[in-house]
């Protein structure tokens, strides 16, 4: 319970503290740590659940897809340039955006990714992939700015701050095919 209290204080801290200082501003704080620190923090609290064996869970979040396909919607809905822009300028779509990246993002993410299956996680991994190579490259080879209120060089610096993420995950997502898993094992349990 003290944990749930605490993943729904930092997500309420975060949003007092972005809208009290403009911390979001800046497109790379804005997209690269505001976005992950509410989706994270949603997902701490959705993983704090024990619903896996809860009937209503298993009849509406089959295998997980359901929270899954919640989540993927209103995060590229949140990655429309318009939508980030009257988000940055206007509070009060500010905050409906921190609610919803918490409670339609991180929230379901968290309930669901325990219950997915491989198939379901390795598709939401490529669909990050996919969507942080996309962005990244509109943003680094946009002529005009996507955003009014950011500058053009700023765009250019997130396109290629997600252009160096997604290279950075899928290394690491591809890391455990290029390791021998028993050598792993044996790392992992001392004394065999």
């Amino acid at each position: 319970m003290i944990e749930r209290i605490f993943w729904i204080f930092c997500a309420l801290a975060y949003s007092l503290f972005a809208i009290n200082t403009n911390f979001e501003a800046s497109m790379i704080n804005n997209v690269l740590i505001a976005y992950t620190l509410l989706i994270y923090c949603g997902w701490k609290l959705g993983s704090s659940f024990d619903i896996e064996q809860h009937w209503l869970n298993k009849l509406s979040n089959y295998k997980g897809i359901a929270g899954v396909l919640i989540a993927s919607f209103t995060l590229a809905f949140w990655m429309i340039p318009n939508w980030m822009e009257l988000a940055a300028s206007n509070t009060q779509i500010q905050l409906i955006k921190h609610f919803s990246m918490f409670t339609l993002v991180g929230l379901p993410l968290g309930l669901s990714w325990s219950q997915s299956n491989f198939v379901i996680r390795g598709f939401v991994k490529i669909e990050l992939l996919s969507m942080l190579l996309r962005l990244g490259w509109i943003y680094l080879i946009s002529p005009t700015r996507l955003c009014n209120i950011y500058s053009l060089s700023e765009q250019a610096l997130l396109g290629k701050a997600l252009l160096s993420l997604a290279v950075a995950l899928t290394l690491y997502y591809l890391y455990p095919l290029f390791v021998d898993q028993n050598d792993r094992a044996k790392k992992l349990t001392p004394g065999l």
